[in-house]
């Protein structure tokens, strides 16, 4: 239980009580927030049954939704309605302040009393709070879940990135084999089992593969099947897409989208939509996806900075 004027940390974010469920009648839980500059995204992820309000007091804070991002600059105040799929950083280069309410209160205390702690510890640890209490355990089911569509057992994950390069060069770069390998590593290692060679560029048809993390513990195999491989590269509107319906031995489906769309002065937006179902695991495959493919993308960034905006 957290009381009024306590702090707490976790991964770079200090938090200070302002309002309890206990001090509000169960009304509300109300914070003040600040956020370390230049952070990545949380997972995305809702609340069931809240409707959070949030104060930006200083510097800017970043919100991405399912259809886009928006920045919302100091006096700015927005909601996020219950069950809407978000997430939220500070893009800035300063802390930003924000007064932070959830209604009604429910059990949110007890869980940022448990992913935030008194004193800072190793990031690892607030990792595994998170993935515990957020993506494996039940307890705090009405406070928050990880993103999905539909009342069905899958999950989805999105997550984009802008790029300082044309898309048609991205979009050349996404469609090999040997840039999945450089993205991946060295997280994940692939190796290609039937056709035994990688092709040049992926074409639509199916691909047996082998997954290993660092090359050393087996995943185990997983197929690969790319269909819809589509282009539009009219000039004023460049938009590149394909499709990867692919499973596993633990993942029963794994529909991952690439999306590829030109951006003004020649940049490009690349976007990664996966929806995964693993059965009793999805959560936990659901939140390693999502760390995988916030890794994918920071390599991804680096292959433009290094080749493609040459």
């Amino acid at each position: 239980m957290m009381h009024v004027g306590e702090q707490r940390v976790s991964l770079g974010t200090r938090i200070e009580v302002r309002e309890t469920a206990q001090t509000t009648g169960g009304q509300r839980l109300t914070l003040r927030v600040w956020y370390a500059p230049q952070r990545r995204f949380p997972p995305l992820h809702r609340h069931p049954q809240q409707t959070e309000t949030f104060t930006v007091r200083a510097g800017e804070l970043t919100v991405q939704w399912m259809d886009g991002i928006r920045a919302y600059a100091a006096g700015e105040e927005f909601e996020v309605p219950p069950d809407t799929p978000h997430t939220m950083r500070n893009a800035g280069a300063d802390v930003a302040v924000v007064d932070w309410t959830v209604s009604p209160a429910l059990h949110s205390g007890d869980l940022f009393a448990r992913l935030y702690s008194r004193r800072p510890r190793p990031a690892l640890a607030d990792v595994l709070a998170f993935v515990w209490h957020v993506a494996v355990s039940r307890h705090f089911r009405r406070e928050i879940r990880l993103s999905g569509r539909g009342a069905g057992p899958s999950r989805t994950i999105h997550l984009f990135t802008e790029l300082t390069a044309a898309p048609d060069r991205v979009w050349r770069a996404v469609r090999t084999p040997r840039v999945l390998a450089y993205v991946a590593a060295p997280l994940l290692v692939f190796e290609a089992i039937d056709p035994p060679r990688w092709p040049a560029v992926w074409q639509e048809g199916e691909y047996l593969v082998g997954l290993s993390v660092l090359g050393l513990v087996p995943l185990g195999q997983q197929v690969i099947r790319i269909r819809d491989v589509t282009e539009e590269p009219r000039h004023d509107q460049r938009r590149y897409s394909l499709r990867d319906e692919g499973r596993g031995e633990t993942v029963r489906r794994w529909n991952h989208h690439i999306l590829v769309e030109a951006l003004p002065g020649g940049r490009t937006r690349y976007t990664d939509t996966v929806e995964v179902e693993a059965g009793r695991l999805t959560r936990v495959v659901t939140l390693l996806a999502i760390l995988f493919f916030r890794h994918r993308h920071r390599r991804l960034r680096r292959l433009v900075r290094g080749v493609l905006a040459r």
